[in-house]
């Protein structure tokens, strides 16, 4: 997002079991654990069609980040503006809480792109295809991917349609975190918790996230929601 002047959530794609779409880790007693958001229809579903199994894990969940992260110096900052999404979004779609929590933590990076549901935008193809299609029903030129893309799409797909296909070289920066060791690969609101919005905005502006001489004028990443 912090690439893009644009954003799309992949919220129509299928459902992908032990993913991220509904579960995440945090730092519990130094150790990385999973917290999983539990669902009643989701697991042969689309993931706006996923509906969370209740609310009774919402509490649940809320006590093991206030008790892993209280003493954390910004927790104070940004953890009951947290619970308030996370409550207020606990009876809804998979999709809709998971794009809740995103723009939450896009507003406190101050990542002003604007975002999209892959449901409301008409498309036709599959695969690298529909992709050209999003990016070109946003008017983009530049489709920028996870380096994980390289591995399966068609960059001779994106330029036939005059897109530049990019991809990001993320690599995890370490940050201050309490534990001994660093755990990478957590939630955002690790590093949120550990060491503000500021210093995941500083993190941001030493990564090299786009190819060197790259123009990214307009710009798309398409994401499934998380």
């Amino acid at each position: 997002m912090s690439l893009s002047d644009v954003f799309v959530f992949l919220d129509d794609v299928k459902f992908s079991t032990r993913s991220f779409v509904n579960r995440n880790r945090i730092s519990i007693n130094d150790e990385a654990k999973w917290l999983t958001i539990p669902l009643k229809r989701g697991f042969d579903t689309t993931i706006q069609d996923a509906r969370l199994d209740g609310d009774a894990w919402v509490n649940k969940h809320l006590r093991s980040i206030e008790l892993s992260y209280r003493k954390a110096p910004y927790f104070q900052d940004y953890f009951e503006a947290f619970c308030e999404v996370l409550r207020s979004n606990s009876n809804d779609s998979l999709a809709r809480l998971n794009a809740s929590l995103i723009k939450l933590m896009a507003d406190w990076l101050g990542l002003a792109c604007i975002t999209y549901n892959s449901s409301a935008i008409e498309t036709r193809a599959v695969a690298d295809e529909r992709l050209v299609e999003l990016v070109s029903a946003v008017a983009g030129n530049v489709y920028v991917s996870g380096a994980g893309g390289a591995n399966y799409q068609s960059e001779s797909t994106f330029s036939a349609a005059g897109i530049d296909l990019q991809y990001t070289n993320f690599a995890v920066e370490r940050y201050k975190q309490p534990s001994p060791d660093f755990l990478p690969g957590l939630s955002a609101i690790d590093a949120l918790f550990n060491i503000g919005g500021d210093g995941i905005k500083a993190m941001f502006s030493r990564m090299q996230e786009a190819p060197p001489g790259a123009a990214l004028q307009q710009r798309l990443v398409a994401s499934s929601s998380r």
